[in-house]
């Protein structure tokens, strides 16, 4: 199935615009952080999107690795968050 760039662009858009909702919602820096794996996953989506078009079918898996790059990052800073969440809290 061969969806146009605009399907790619707008779900990409629609995640993070979700993870951007999600940050402003509560005050509590614990539901912020939980926002950052929205936002990676949804530029994520849009990167995977636009490198798929723009390769002309000469590598097309390497936006799909940046994508995946994109989350595991975001997943690592969330964890990060977490953590010095819970040091300070602890002190």
């Amino acid at each position: 199935m061969n969806q146009p760039l605009a399907v790619a662009l707008v779900a990409g858009a629609a995640v993070v615009a979700a993870g951007v909702f999600l940050a402003c919602w509560s005050d509590a820096p614990r539901a912020r952080l939980a926002s950052l794996p929205a936002l990676g996953a949804g530029a994520a989506i849009a990167f995977a999107g636009v490198s798929r078009f723009a390769a002309s079918r000469q590598d097309p898996s390497s936006g799909q690795e940046m994508a995946a790059l994109l989350v595991v990052a975001s997943l690592a800073a969330l964890l990060l968050g977490l953590a010095f969440n819970r040091g300070e809290q602890q002190a």
